[in-house]
C-alpha cells in the first residue's frame, strides 16, 4: 500500500487529484475521505484501499505497522525539535527500514543574508540521534547524491530496524 504524507492541504488536494485519476478515486483514501476519524488503522485501511494520501497532522492517529518510511529533503527544512517529533511518530509505527534524503551539511542557517535558511540545521548525525532503535546500514553522497550549485550535497541514508 502507498501511504504518501503532504504537508500542506493544496500541495495534499493537487496530489490526492493525481493520484485517484491514475488508480481510481475509490482506490485512494485522502484527508477528505479520513478526516472525521479518529483512528486510522493500517491493516484495516489496506484492505479497502490501494494507497492512503494523508495529511501531516493525520499522522498521530496511525496505527499499526509499515515495512518503509521514506522521506526525500523535506526534513531539511524543518528545526531539530520537529523532526525529532516525526521520528518518534515513525518509530512508532517500526517501519523494517527507513530511507531519507538530505543535505550531508545540513539546510544553511538563517541570517540576515539568507532569510529563508533554519535556526538549527538537521545533519545525518541527528538522524542517528532520533531513531535509536535503528541502524545506520549504508549512506552516500555520490553514487546517488549530487551536488548543488551552492556545494551542498544530497546524501542517502539507509536505516534498519534492530
Amino acid at each position: 500500500m502507498l501511504l504518501y504524507k503532504c504537508r500542506y492541504s493544496s500541495v495534499s488536494f493537487v496530489s490526492s487529484y493525481y493520484l485517484k485519476e491514475v488508480f481510481g478515486s475509490k482506490n485512494i483514501a485522502d484527508y477528505s475521505d479520513l478526516k472525521d476519524e479518529d483512528i486510522l488503522n493500517i491493516e484495516i485501511l489496506k484492505d479497502q484501499y490501494k494507497g492512503l494520501n494523508i495529511t501531516s497532522w493525520q499522522i498521530p492517529k496511525l496505527q499499526g505497522s509499515i515495512d518503509l518510511f521514506v522521506n526525500f529533503i523535506s526534513f531539511q527544512e524543518m528545526e531539530p525539535e520537529v523532526v525529532q517529533n516525526y521520528c518518534n511518530h515513525i518509530s512508532r509505527l517500526k517501519p523494517k527500514y527507513i530511507l531519507l534524503r538530505n543535505i550531508l551539511e545540513g539546510k544553511k542557517k538563517q541570517s540576515s543574508d539568507a532569510p529563508y535558511g533554519v535556526t538549527e540545521p538537521i545533519v545525518g548525525d541527528d538522524y542517528d540521534t532520533f531513531l535509536p532503535e535503528y541502524k545506520l546500514l549504508a549512506t552516500d553522497s555520490s553514487i546517488f547524491g549530487f551536488k548543488t550549485e551552492d556545494n551542498f550535497h544530497s546524501q542517502l541514508r539507509l536505516y534498519a530496524r534492530y
